[in-house]
C-alpha cells in the first residue's frame, strides 16, 4: 500500500493521545491482602467505551502483553496527587501505591509506587495541583478494593510532553492512558479505551494470593477484540505463547519489532472496520490495446521523504496478476537514496477491463515474513481498442502433437475470447482454431465467414504485427456449418509458448496509435 501503511504504523506508535510514566521502587511497606470486606458499587462502572474515530481503539491482550514489559497481579493501597516541575512548567501527577502479590511477566518490589504524569503543562504549580487533585476526585474508583492485573509499558510505547527527563532519575514504566471523551488523560482501567487495568471479577477471598491458583477471573471490559473476561491461567498462557513466539525469532535481525509492527497493523485494522476505512485504495489506467509488454500503469518513486535502509516488497493478486508484474527499480541497487516501484504489463492486452491488486510488505515486516491483509491498493485498468477493430483476443499456440501443428483452440494453447459479432449481425461468429501446418496459416470460423475488407494481425511482444493476414486474399471452404479459411506462408509464424494478440480490423483503419 505503497508508504501509507509504514505511516500508519508510526503514526500509531506515536500518536495514542496516551500517558504514564511510572517509577518502580523497592519498598519496606509488607504485602497485604485483597480487601474482601468492600461490597461491589452500587452503581455498575462504565465499562467498554464506544468505539472512537480512526486508530483509536483499544489494544490488543496480545499489544498489552506485547508491549508491558512488567505485569502484575496487585491491589491498590493508596492514591495521592502532587505535581512536578517540567522545566519552567509543572504537570498533574498521580502517586498509585500497589501492594504486588504476583509478577506475571517481569520481576521487581513487592511495592510499587506507580506515578502517573497528566500530558498538559502548567505554567503555575497552582494550576498543576488543581489539576491534579481534581484528577484525584475524578477517577473511577470503583475496583480499587480488589485486585487487579496491571500491565505497565516503557516510556517509548507512550506518549507524554514530559519528555526524556521523566526517566532521568528512575526506571520509567507506566499505564497507557486515554484522553478520549469523557475520560481525563488520568483515568485508566477497563473503563477507558487501553485496558491496562484489569480487577478481579469478585472480591472475595476466593482471589489468588501470593501462591496464585490460576482460577481466577479478571474483568476486561469486552468488545473487539477483548472477551468480557479472562482467568488467570489463560492471562498466563497468552503471556507463555507470546513468549514463544519471541523466542522462535531469537537471532534475527529486526524480529522482535517485525512482531510489534504485526500487532499495531491489527489494531490499525480494527479502526480501519470500526470507522468504515476497510475499502483498499482504488485506482484506475487506461491504456491503448495491444500496447506492447513493459507499459507502465504505474510508477512511482520512493523514499522522497524518508531514507530506507531495504527494499520493500510487492507483489500482485487478483484475477488478472498474471498479466502484469511489480518491479523496484533502481539504477545503484541501494535503496536508501530511492528507487521506484512500478506495475507494468507482461504481453500487449485485449481491449477490454483488467483487474489486479498491489499488494506491499513493508521491510521491517520481513524478518517474521508478516504480510499484512490491508496493505494493498486495487486497479482496474482498462485498455481500449483503436477506431475500425472489430475484435481482439489472446492467441497463445502450443505443438500439437497428434496433428504436428502450431496451433491455439479450445483444448490447445490460448485463444480467447473466441467470438465476436459485427454491427448489424444477430449471431455471433465464433474462431474456432488458428494454426500452422505445410506452410499454411489455417483459421476455422461458424457460423458466419470471417469479414471481407479485414485483415488479422498478429501482435508480438514488442507491439509490432508480426504477421497480417489479408482476408480478401484468403482461400475459403466451407464445410457444412464450419469455414475453413487458408493462407499460404512459407516462413513459421510462430512457434510453442509465444504470447501473442490477435486483432481483426479493417482494412486501411488508422491503427498508429497501437
Amino acid at each position: 500500500m505503497s508508504r501509507h501503511t509504514h505511516n500508519a504504523s508510526r503514526l500509531l506508535a506515536t500518536c495514542l493521545w496516551l500517558l504514564a510514566c511510572l517509577a518502580l521502587t523497592a519498598a519496606a511497606a509488607c504485602q497485604r491482602d485483597a480487601d474482601t470486606s468492600t461490597p461491589p458499587p452500587s452503581s455498575a462502572p462504565r465499562i467498554g467505551a464506544p468505539l472512537p474515530p480512526y486508530y483509536f481503539v483499544p489494544a490488543s491482550l496480545d499489544e498489552q502483553i506485547f508491549k508491558s514489559p512488567i505485569i502484575a497481579r496487585a491491589t491498590l493501597k493508596s492514591a495521592t496527587s502532587t505535581t512536578k516541575a517540567v522545566g519552567s512548567d509543572y504537570v498533574a501527577v498521580q502517586e498509585l501505591r500497589f501492594t504486588v502479590h504476583e509478577y506475571l511477566k517481569g520481576n521487581g518490589a513487592s511495592e510499587l509506587l506507580v506515578v502517573v504524569y497528566g500530558d498538559t503543562k502548567h505554567a503555575t504549580e497552582d494550576a498543576a495541583r488543581a489539576a491534579a487533585v481534581s484528577s484525584l476526585a475524578n477517577r473511577i474508583t470503583s475496583w480499587d478494593s480488589r485486585q487487579a492485573v496491571i500491565f505497565l509499558r516503557t516510556h517509548e510505547h507512550s506518549y507524554s510532553p514530559i519528555g526524556p527527563t521523566l526517566t532521568a532519575n528512575n526506571r520509567a514504566l507506566g499505564f497507557t492512558l486515554t484522553n478520549s471523551p469523557p475520560h481525563s488523560s488520568l483515568e485508566y482501567g477497563i473503563d477507558t479505551l487501553n485496558r491496562a487495568w484489569l480487577p478481579a471479577s469478585i472480591a472475595s477471598s476466593t482471589v489468588p494470593q501470593p501462591s496464585g491458583s490460576g482460577d481466577a477471573t479478571f474483568i476486561t471490559g469486552g468488545g473487539e477484540p477483548w472477551p468480557s473476561t479472562i482467568t488467570l491461567a489463560e492471562l498466563k498462557a497468552a503471556i507463555a505463547k507470546m513468549s514463544a513466539t519471541l523466542k522462535e525469532g531469537q537471532g534475527v535481525v529486526g524480529y522482535e519489532q517485525c512482531v510489534g509492527g504485526k500487532i499495531e497493523r491489527e489494531r490499525v485494522q480494527r479502526a480501519r472496520r470500526a470507522s468504515g476505512r476497510m475499502v483498499p485504495f482504488q485506482y484506475v489506467k487506461t491504456l491503448v490495446s495491444g500496447s506492447a509488454s513493459g507499459t507502465e500503469v504505474y510508477k512511482k518513486w520512493m523514499n522522497e521523504n524518508e531514507q530506507e535502509p531495504a527494499y520493500h516488497r510487492f507483489w500482485l493478486s487478483g484475477p488478472d496478476s498474471a498479466l502484469f508484474e511489480s518491479l523496484n527499480v533502481d539504477d545503484d541497487s541501494k535503496p536508501a537514496n530511492g528507487y521506484y516501484r512500478t506495475i507494468s504489463t507482461i504481453r500487449p492486452l485485449p481491449a477490454g477491463t483488467y483487474s489486479v491488486n498491489y499488494n506491499m510488505q513493508h521491510y521491517t515486516y520481513m524478518p517474521c515474513n508478516f504480510a499484512p491483509g490491508d496493505g494493498l491498493l486495487q486497479w482496474v485498468i482498462t485498455t481500449t481498442a483503436p477506431a475500425g477493430v472489430l475484435h481482439e483476443a489472446f492467441f497463445d499456440p502450443i505443438y500439437a502433437t497428434s496433428t504436428g501443428e502450431y496451433k491455439a483452440d479450445a483444448t490447445n494453447g490460448v485463444l480467447e475470447p473466441a467470438g465476436y459479432r459485427k454491427s448489424g449481425d444477430t449471431a455471433t461468429t465464433t474462431i474456432h482454431s488458428i494454426a500452422w501446418k505445410a506452410q499454411q496459416a489455417i483459421v476455422t470460423t461458424s457460423p458466419g465467414a470471417l469479414p471481407a475488407n479485414h485483415h488479422l494481425d498478429f501482435i508480438a511482444l514488442d507491439g509490432t504485427v508480426s504477421l497480417r493476414l489479408d482476408v480478401d486474399t484468403v482461400t475459403t471452404t466451407a464445410n457444412g456449418g464450419k469455414h475453413t479459411h487458408a493462407w499460404r506462408i512459407c516462413r513459421q509464424p510462430w512457434k510453442a509458448g509465444d504470447l501473442f494478440m490477435l486483432r481483426i480490423a479493417q482494412s486501411g483503419a488508422n491503427l498508429s496509435g497501437a
